[in-house]
């Protein structure tokens, strides 16, 4: 399964976020965003959820709540939520 399917599998399972929107849990701390669905399609956002550590275990049938990321810190996210914004 690609990861867009998985993705698209994982969204409609979620429930009281926003029409268009995705939710994430980035670094250690677990703070939570609600990222654009449009974010997925670059390619820098797609590699870290790709090589996220969990990734054998996640599997997007059965997999309930947010996706998490702990590979990144939330500052780090932030600036890379920025230069998406720029673009």
């Amino acid at each position: 399964m690609t990861l867009f399917k998985q993705i698209r599998l994982f969204i409609k399972k979620q429930r009281g976020v926003r029409k268009g929107y995705v939710p994430l849990l980035i670094g250690q701390e677990r703070k939570k965003y609600y990222v654009p669905l449009k974010y997925l399609l670059y390619p820098t956002l797609q590699e870290l959820i790709k090589n996220q550590p969990y990734q054998d275990v996640y599997d997007p049938r059965t997999y309930e709540g947010p996706l998490a990321l702990p590979c990144i810190r939330a500052d780090s996210f932030d600036q890379l939520l920025k230069s998406f914004k720029k673009v």
